[in-house]
């Protein structure tokens, strides 16, 4: 029986680094020790010589919280939570690609059960009856390997349990909001236990196309998993099976500036959570379905030794439609269909003594991903836009005045362009709707070898030093295609008959150290050397020449005459050193992990645009510096509160010449760098005779980020914002519970994101702040 017991089960109770609360009767309270395995084994959260945020299964199902991405909302330092399933807007410290193309992956790693998710389409599946999320930032090239240049996100579903249990939990809200999650845990003998839980969370559309009236936003998400496992005396292995049909909103985009693209008649006037879209709403979609199967087996070899196989195999299929251009006049439509199949093998030997703690692993990989990227366009338009841009450049270089009324009077087609233009009458009109496409048929392969270890030097130092050597080969192939045109040759000048085939292999070699002292019983600081990887790609939509053949001179010929090849680019290399403080104080009433770090990347990867084109290169050298910090504390037995701060700093050291004029982008922030951000968590339980009451408000605040792939001393800003929700639950003591919930309170509005304009294209805000939403969440134990 709870009653009369002071028990926290608020949103904060069941946090780690927001951490867990499930006191009990105590005299006062206190903040009980957190469980991590980043270091892939079992320790205490304040031992651990990393920065680390983690989460409780139950804290992420009280929040809400949806998938990897949303944690940016919640772990200060991370940020990208845009409203698509892609993984180049996520950002760590500053840190993120900017690649929707296949050619590479994301800098920040996302594991499950400690199999890789990192590619857009598959990385992100729903959030449901786990054990642990944990957010660990910095490069992590040792314990993680590659792709986690930037930080990595573990996730560890639920285990099953020798107890039979089971749970239902009902959630209902505006906007057609509806989340169910099933779980039940079925012992089967004294060796075998089994585990299923069902999730679906469905809520309409809340963004206007003031084109056709309707609704865009809706998610439709339904999954199952199954987990079978087997526990003897010294074999522990546990079977995971898991499904999910996705179906959600891809980003909008509303035009705020059209100054720079000569095209004037563009439409700037949509107001809050509006967008304009020739693109029939229904049509917009972000959807797929995703399936994987892992094996984990753990052998007890006796004398502190054991080994671990941990066996994975995924694959996923992706649909994706945008309107990039944010207008109700069909200009161009970006489309992306996708299929990954994906299997891994890792084996590791853990050595655990009181002087020594030791790991030693190997694992491989392999990849095959098949996508068509196809952009679709209506070539008299694309004449008028881009003759109108040019028009008003050519105007300014000979400090003239361009007058758009006159051009739009005399330029409708691409015929009466050229007629503009001295051409004659001869040129015919466009010839309506022409798609340009890129099929990508690629195999990955690679392998890794690792190994750790943490000496205990003496009763306050321990001492981890750690390796990992990586390879990675990538086969790439890239087909071009598209529909015959009279004139404009939008998204490339060339097709090609066949695949144009590359491959590149890398290497890297990473490390980390940690010295971690132990001030007394309760307080210890760290200092950290750490290394981290990011294999080198190609860019997907677009092919490198031999120097001979200048791509200006095309038109319309065939690639794999000219000689084209996959354009490809090299890996990139961080090195961090971080200096941090994890402490508990007022008998254990208070807990501070703090952190201060400074990182350099050599070789940083980054998505840019040149004109229209978007391109993927080693735009140079970048260094960020930062400070984070965590702070839980129990002020009374009654209120719990957690604060989160982390500020950043970037720049771009060393520009690629050919990247951009260094006198431009030297000392540029690094797009998606958040110079502050923070979350603030604050519960207050009243015990009453058969349960506790428990009030729980919320804050978020992030600052505001330079836009998309804007490298610039002055960029364009996406918007800061500081968000709120209120939540007030009872939990009975007779295992049933009832929260009612306000997200963003005060209907805050704001974009997540912005990205300039290019010739035809006005700068445009994307990814709209959800409104406010009142809702009840209804649970029951069994």
């Amino acid at each position: 029986m709870k009653s009369h017991n002071i028990v926290r089960k608020s949103l904060l109770s069941v946090a780690v680094a927001a951490a867990s609360l499930n006191a009990g009767v105590v005299a006062a309270a206190q903040i009980e020790e957190i469980i991590v395995t980043t270091q892939k084994r079992a320790q205490s959260l304040q031992d651990v010589p990393i920065s680390v945020s983690a989460f409780s299964g139950s804290f992420i199902e009280k929040a809400q919280i949806a998938d990897a991405k949303a944690m940016a909302m919640l772990t200060p330092g991370v940020s990208g939570d845009t409203d698509d399933s892609f993984l180049d807007s996520m950002n760590v410290r500053g840190i993120s690609t900017n690649d929707f193309g296949v050619g590479a992956e994301a800098s920040i790693g996302v594991y499950q059960d400690g199999i890789y998710l990192g590619r857009t389409g598959g990385a992100l599946s729903s959030f449901f009856d786990l054990e642990m999320v944990e957010v660990v930032k910095g490069p992590q090239g040792t314990l993680f390997g590659r792709n986690a240049s930037a930080g990595a996100i573990s996730i560890t579903t639920a285990r099953p349990t020798d107890e039979q249990s089971g749970s239902l939990d009902f959630g209902l809200g505006e906007d057609g909001y509806t989340e169910f999650t099933g779980v039940m845990n079925l012992p089967i003998n004294d060796q075998w236990t089994s585990r299923a839980a069902v999730y679906m969370h469905q809520k309409d559309g809340w963004v206007t196309n003031i084109n056709d009236g309707k609704q865009v936003g809706a998610i439709d998400n339904l999954a199952a998993r199954y987990t079978l496992a087997y526990n003897n005396d010294n074999v522990a292995a546990t079977l995971m099976m898991e499904y999910e049909d996705r179906q959600g909103p891809p980003t909008v985009y509303q035009v705020f500036d059209a100054d720079d693209t000569g095209f004037p008649w563009f439409s700037t006037d949509a107001g809050q959570r509006e967008f304009s879209s020739d693109v029939p709403s229904d049509d917009l979609v972000d959807e797929g379905n995703i399936w994987g199967v892992t094996l984990n087996v753990e052998v007890d070899l006796g004398d502190g030794y054991s080994l671990t196989s941990i066996t994975g195999l995924r694959g996923h299929n992706y649909h994706y439609m945008e309107d990039f251009d944010g207008e109700d006049q069909f200009i161009f439509n970006y489309e992306q269909t996708q299929k990954q199949d994906y299997f891994s093998q890792e084996f590791r030997l853990d050595k655990e003594t009181d002087a020594v703690s030791w790991f030693v692993g190997a694992s491989w990989y392999k990849e095959e991903i098949e996508t068509r990227f196809n952009q679709t366009y209506d070539e008299d338009t694309m004449c008028v836009t881009y003759g109108a841009s040019y028009a008003a450049s050519y105007a300014a270089a000979y400090g003239e005045e361009f007058d758009s009324e006159y051009f739009l009077s005399e330029v409708t087609d691409c015929a009466t362009y050229y007629e503009y233009n001295g051409y004659g009458s001869e040129y015919g009109p466009g010839i309506g709707t022409r798609n340009d496409s890129v099929d990508i048929d690629a195999e990955y392969d690679g392998w890794g070898v690792y190994g750790d270890a943490t000496w205990t030097i003496t009763d306050d130092i321990d001492l981890s030093l750690g390796a990992r050597y990586t390879k990675d080969n990538r086969d790439f192939g890239q087909k071009f295609g598209g529909d015959d045109r009279n004139y404009l040759w939008y998204s490339f000048p060339f097709f090609s008959s066949d695949f144009i085939r590359g491959d590149g292999q890398w290497t890297n070699t990473s490390v980390r150290g940690a010295l971690n002292y132990r001030l007394n019983d309760d307080v210890s600081t760290y200092l950290s050397y750490s290394t981290g990887y990011k294999a080198g790609g190609f860019n997907t939509l677009f092919v490198l020449f031999p120097e001979d053949v200048d791509i200006d001179d095309i038109d319309g010929e065939d690639a794999v005459a000219l000689g084209g090849a996959p354009e490809s680019f090299d890996k990139e290399e961080v090195t961090n050193i971080e200096l941090g403080l994890k402490g508990q104080f007022w008998d254990g009433q208070m807990q501070v992990n703090a952190s201060v770090y400074r990182y350099e990347f050599d070789g940083m990867q980054s998505g840019y645009y040149v004109g229209s084109r978007y391109s993927v290169a080693n735009i140079g050298d970048a260094e960020g510096s930062g400070v984070e910090l965590d702070l839980r504390v129990l002020p009374t037995d009654n209120l719990d509160i957690y604060l989160g701060l982390a500020w950043a700093d970037t720049e771009l050291t060393n520009p690629d010449a050919g990247f951009c004029e260094p006198a431009d982008c030297q000392g540029a922030q690094i797009p998606g760098t958040v110079d502050f951000s923070g979350a603030l968590v604050a519960t207050y339980t009243v015990p009453m005779d058969n349960g506790d009451l428990a009030i729980t408000l919320e804050t978020f605040h992030q600052d505001e980020a330079p836009g998309f792939g804007i490298f610039d001393k002055d960029p364009l800003m996406a918007d800061g914002f500081t968000t709120t929700n209120l939540r007030v639950g009872y939990d009975s003591a007779e295992d049933w519970s009832m929260t009612l919930w306000v997200n963003n309170i005060t209907d805050e509005f704001y974009y997540k994101g912005v990205a300039g304009s290019d010739a035809n294209i006005g700068a445009h805000y994307f990814g709209f702040s959800e409104p406010r939403r009142v809702g009840v969440d209804i649970g029951w134990k069994f």
